[in-house]
């Protein structure tokens, strides 16, 4: 009987991706006057897109269901069930179609419509977030159909698929496209058999969350699990940021700080929510939270909803923009003068992958390493002693995980 309704699911699926596919078909080959920016349709022009998509969606049903039903027949498909992120896995499954020889071609869009979505020479591009936990038999064949699919596409960024989610991330970065396969989508050093985001804890809106902010009191923790140089451009207010410099960190630092969230509501909150995800299941398998939330979206989408807002300062983010400005707060101050600043640069020093906070004043006077250890270096190594590493002296002498003393 399961099977029954799986395979309903999936043909439901497919049947669903093949009108789409049609759709798009029948749009590509209408006329387009290039000088007028408009489209062609029944002796009418349509120069705006969502008008042009009403007026075919009644007025040509008929011919978009007679190609769709043709594109069902040409996909000779096994079908490969996915475990749904959400509910549970018998009543909520969804099916991915693949056929038997492992063929990619129903997966992709074929190229009448790529040249529909524009060309890679357009100056302004967009950013697409996006990640998705469910559980992936075949993360290689996810990842080799994402690599096909982002170079018809032109589509640049990072992409990363492990078999406990379905993609990372998709950004604009000036160095191609990469998509590779993980153990984990975000590192945190625990298997996800082991801590699955299954265990995760409530998701709340961003209005939702926006309201628990506002009320919290001495019995709620307001926790943000990113790393130390992302919260040090901007936070929420009245946030505990944990001063870690990975997220496989984590793990730990919860353990050293069980105190902090004894008989506590948690309100956790990352970029874009990935994180949250992994780390509200540990805190949650701990057992020692009254209630565990996370902002569902992340920051990203609150400072959408909410630019002036409880975040203050600006987002930390992993692309050429490195970083997004919610509002005209300057929350960090130079490194070397201490006058507010929030603009990151990398250390100059060949050795290190430090990111550093100095302001223009102070760089053009040299001051340009993250420390005192780096600039020294910078100028005493030669070439042939250049050795890269992945942190320099003085973070070594950072505390690796800290523990949080509560007020009394």
């Amino acid at each position: 009987m399961k099977d029954e309704i799986r395979t309903k699911k999936g043909y439901k699926t497919r049947k669903k991706l093949a009108k789409k596919r049609a759709f798009a078909i029948f749009v590509k080959k209408l006329s387009y006057n290039k000088d007028e920016r408009s489209w062609s349709c029944c002796h009418s022009n349509y120069s705006d897109l969502v008008e042009l998509h009403k007026h075919v969606a009644m007025s040509h049903e008929m011919e978009i269901n007679e190609k769709s039903e043709t594109l069902l027949k040409s996909q000779k498909t096994e079908t490969a069930f996915v475990e749904s992120p959400q509910g549970d896995s018998d009543n909520s499954t969804q099916s991915v179609a693949r056929d038997s020889a492992t063929s990619l071609s129903s997966w992709l869009p074929s190229d009448e419509e790529c040249a529909t979505l524009g060309t890679s020479d357009q100056e302004e591009g967009q950013i697409l977030l996006f990640y998705h936990y469910t559980t992936i038999p075949d993360p290689a064949f996810i990842r080799h159909w994402q690599q096909l699919l982002c170079d018809k596409l032109n589509i640049t960024g990072k992409i990363r698929v492990a078999k406990e989610t379905s993609a990372g991330g998709r950004h604009h970065f000036s160095s191609g496209l990469h998509v590779s396969v993980h153990e984990e989508i975000v590192p945190m050093g625990i298997d996800p058999d082991q801590i699955s985001y299954h265990q995760a804890g409530s998701h709340l809106t961003v209005e939702e969350f926006h309201d628990a902010v506002q009320n919290h009191d001495d019995n709620t923790v307001l926790i943000d699990c990113r790393n130390f140089y992302e919260s040090k451009i901007g936070k929420f207010t009245n946030a505990l940021t944990p001063n870690i410099r990975k997220f496989s960190y984590w793990p730990e630092y919860v353990d050293r700080n069980l105190h902090v969230f004894n008989n506590k509501k948690v309100l956790m909150y990352c970029t874009g929510g990935i994180r949250c995800e992994r780390g509200s299941a540990y805190l949650e398998s701990k057992g020692v939270c009254k209630e565990v939330c996370q902002l569902q979206g992340g920051i990203h989408r609150y400072i959408e909803k909410y630019p002036d807002g409880n975040f203050r300062g600006k987002l930390f983010v992993f692309d050429d923009r490195c970083a997004i400005p919610a509002n005209s707060d300057i929350i960090s101050k130079c490194s070397y003068c201490s006058r507010p600043w929030d603009d990151y640069k990398s250390c100059t020093s060949d050795n290190c992958y430090q990111l550093v906070l100095s302001c223009t004043q102070c760089r053009e006077t040299g001051m340009t390493a993250c420390c005192t250890q780096c600039s020294d270096k910078q100028k005493k190594t030669t070439d042939q002693e250049m050795k890269t590493r992945e942190e320099c002296a003085c973070t070594k002498t950072r505390e690796k995980i800290p523990v949080e003393k509560m007020e009394t």
